[in-house]
């Protein structure tokens, strides 16, 4: 159950006077190359020539600056600065025997030659992902030197050193940093009316509208609660994103306004403060805190190549913001990628590594403290045992880093109702107790998903039975009240058969919508959908259409309706779903301020409900346009539900006095559960499960039970007829390779049924399970 907690977001812009002095070290980039609005240009000469591209600020390859040999850059400023630090970005192919560096040594020189500060850095880290001014992804390391900032240099030298072995180095960008020495001289400060608000768990946006006449620059000092030290950022225009904050904080903030003196207005000599509080990193304060996307800059794995993945990705990143996204997951350790995301109030999910300077600089530069531990290790041959050491890895490199970075695990993607908690349960066996702070699940509602009552093979409302499992396994392991988070979950619209139900556009965006009303009724923490865009054109490919915007970037109509779903309940919180009413009608509740709003709808149909008429103000359908209500007689009110969520807004709770289905009819199903769900395997070795089939007809059942070959031999159906309203259990069997290796394959048990004598098409669906090899020294341990 998701409910308001701990502070808001976004406090009232409250002031309180300052008492002590406040100091600071102002800086702008003085080179004007850098993407956000920081930029402070001043003039300066670039030898050799060749070597000003390093200025422009793309990062990209045809403005690479190439050194075949060892060589100095000199950077000349046209008056003195004062210089606070330099930041140089390199490329360093992975074999480091083509492009590479290997260090550089920074002097800042005087009027008059001489060198006043020097400093080295080593430039041969590995490349990572990184975006440039013009939002094009490309590799880049990244090295700095700091300065004090206290002495008036005219002149900057770069010495680079290139690797012996390398054919060249091969140099992006240089960023110099401070404020120009004269202007220091005639600014003077005033406070300004500026909004400071919340815009990811890490970081705060800053908004200003008037300013006086004069400024020059936006002074922001911030520090955290109980510090005595003010750390000041500075700013050009509006809006400020101010990175690399803590999460659960509670921050001081002073902005104001840098002036020269030859403004009249006097600047008032007391700098007010404001204090806001950051949430913590899976913090639900309202419904919209919950939303997040599987995005992939440049395309995933199953990427079509692409002629402007910049343009594409600026587009896409516009759409999630107006569609209320707050989340993005993907894989790639990348600052560049988690700053992008943070100029739209997007925070960045990555993948963690078991670097401690990954781990540094993705939560220093990029603002990240969660990080994800394994993407479908069940599906990718990796056995529990082996994760969770692994994970251990992981942990205690988090943790020289900082103590407060979430880890979230191990996105199991094995159905739940079977071998999915069979692996959940291996993985607490193994001792992953402890070492995360949130379990990770794909929840995929699948051919091998039970059906619930009157509902549809595959439908959203499986995934309440996904998340009753995985419960039960943490709860029985001791760790039930850790917060359950969902990193992907999603609906293909192709064409053809996969184990994920293809869909339509229409239901795809039906189905968006109840997926997302189900987990955040049970207090999923946070969902990342799968995924925001197409990965390609080809229809038959499933890979290439879980998105809510195609690949040429047109949203489809799940994204309109996500994107209203976002909009009505952003700033509600969630009382669960409506406990009198049973499948196929599902209803969650909402609380707005004093008002109610309940989605409500069928899972498979259309049904009648009645409710004692409550006053209902307002009715929105799926997309979230208004729509008319009937009125009730006698104080009650009849409402036609279907498989589109209609929102209702009322004056007071609902209250639902009874439902019936009134198309189709509820029909009857069979029931199949196997035991055990997880087969482990000697090379050689038979082994049996059981299946039991359970009738819910009044009639005899024909039933085919059938499994494709995993290792390749022929597997004989099994055919059978059940009596009414009987159960019966069947053993099946399997032989493991003689040269099996160390493997999982998941895999799944099919069952067709129709009623006896009939010409009906037969239902199908499925079961899943795993088989597991190892080898005799494993299975002795």
């Amino acid at each position: 159950m998701v409910r308001h907690s701990g502070w808001v977001a976004i406090f009232p812009l409250f002031l309180l006077t300052l008492i002590t002095e406040i100091s600071w070290s102002d800086e702008l980039c003085i080179t004007n190359n850098i993407r956000r609005n920081q930029g402070f240009p001043v003039d300066f000469h670039v030898q050799p020539n060749d070597a000003s591209k390093l200025f422009d600020g793309s990062l990209l390859d045809s403005n690479s600056f190439n050194m075949v040999k060892d060589g100095r850059i000199v950077i000349a400023f046209k008056e003195p600065m004062l210089v606070t630090r330099v930041v140089v970005l390199y490329y360093n192919d992975e074999p480091r025997t083509y492009n590479a560096a290997r260090d550089a040594t920074i002097s800042l020189l005087d009027g008059s030659g001489k060198v006043v500060e020097q400093q080295k850095v080593l430039l041969d880290g590995d490349p990572q992902v990184r975006i440039g001014t013009d939002h094009h992804l490309v590799w880049a390391g990244r090295s700095q030197a700091k300065f004090s900032g206290k002495r008036p240099i005219m002149t900057v030298f770069l010495d680079i050193r290139k690797k012996p072995d390398a054919h060249q180095a091969c140099l992006r960008e240089v960023e110099i940093w401070g404020l120009p020495v004269s202007f220091l001289k005639e600014k003077t400060f005033k406070p300004i009316d500026a909004k400071v608000s919340v815009n990811t768990y890490s970081s705060l946006r800053l908004d200003w509208k008037n300013q006086p006449e004069g400024t020059v620059y936006i002074r922001t000092q911030l520090r955290q609660k109980g510090e005595q030290k003010w750390h000041s950022i500075c700013f050009t225009k509006s809006p400020g994103i101010i990175m690399g904050l803590t999460p659960g904080a509670i921050y001081e903030v002073c902005v104001d306004a840098a002036l020269t003196k030859a403004v009249n207005d006097k600047p008032n000599s007391k700098p007010f403060i404001t204090k806001i509080r950051l949430p913590k990193p899976l913090e639900v304060q309202t419904v919209g805190d919950v939303f997040g996307m599987n995005f992939f800059p440049g395309g995933g794995g199953a990427r079509q190549p692409r002629e402007d993945e910049t343009r594409m990705t600026m587009r896409m990143c516009q759409l999630m913001k107006e569609a209320g996204v707050k989340h993005v997951r993907w894989w790639l350790n990348s600052p560049g990628g988690a700053e992008l995301f943070t100029e739209y109030g997007i925070s960045l999910l990555p993948y963690a590594s078991a670097s401690v300077e990954d781990f540094r600089r993705m939560t220093e530069e990029g603002g990240v403290w969660v990080y994800s531990v394994g993407g479908e290790p069940d599906f990718n041959n990796i056995f529990a045992e082996d994760y969770v050491s692994d994970l251990k890895k992981v942990r205690l490199v988090a943790n020289r880093v900082s103590k407060k970075i979430y880890l979230i695990g191990p996105c199991i993607g094995g159905e739940l109702e079977g071998p999915g908690s069979d692996y959940l349960d291996a993985c607490y066996l193994a001792g992953m107790k402890g070492l995360l702070d949130a379990i990770a699940i794909h929840p995929y509602c699948k051919l091998v998903t039970p059906t619930p009552l009157g509902g549809q093979l595959g439908g959203p409302e499986g995934v309440l039975n996904s998340l009753k499992r995985a419960l039960q396994v943490m709860e029985r392991n001791g760790e039930g009240k850790i917060p359950i988070v969902v990193t992907e979950m999603g609906y293909p619209t192709h064409e053809g058969w996969w184990h994920v139900p293809a869909v339509n556009f229409d239901r795809q965006a039906e189905w968006i919508v109840r997926a997302h009303l189900l987990m955040i009724a049970k207090g999923v923490r946070r969902i990342w959908w799968y995924a925001f865009q197409d990965e390609g054109t080809d229809r038959k490919n499933p890979e290439h259409n879980f998105g809510i915007v195609d690949w040429y970037g047109q949203p489809k109509p799940a994204y309109f309706a996500y994107k209203a779903m976002v909009k009505l309940l952003a700033d509600t919180t969630c009382d669960g779903l409506l406990k009198n009413l049973k499948p196929p009608v599902y209803a969650v509740q909402f609380r707005k301020g004093r008002k109610f709003l309940t989605a409500i709808w069928d899972s498979g149909g259309e049904s009648e409900i009645v409710l004692i008429d409550s006053v209902i103000l307002d009715a929105f359908d799926l997309f979230g346009d208004p729509i008319t209500v009937p009125k009730g007689k006698a104080g009650k009110l009849k409402l036609t539900v279907t498989e589109k969520v209609t929102y209702l807004l009322s004056s007071r709770p609902l209250r639902i006095i009874s439902q019936n289905r009134l198309k189709p009819p509820i029909e009857p199903q069979v029931q199949m559960s196997l035991k055990p769900t997880t087969i482990v395997f000697l090379p050689g070795e038979t082994k049996t499960w059981t299946c039991t089939l359970v009738s819910e007809f009044d009639v005899p059942v024909q039933v085919r039970l059938s499994m494709s070959a995993p290792w390749g031999e022929e597997i004989k159906p099994i055919e059978l007829t059940l009596k009414p309203k009987e159960k019966e259990s069947i053993l099946m069997s399997l032989t493991a390779p003689l040269n099996a290796t160390k493997q999982i394959k998941s895999w799944d048990i099919q069952c067709e049924y129709r009623p006896l004598g009939t010409s009906q098409e037969w239902r199908t669906f499925r079961r899943a399970i795993f088989f597991q090899v190892r080898v005799k020294e494993e299975k002795a341990k």
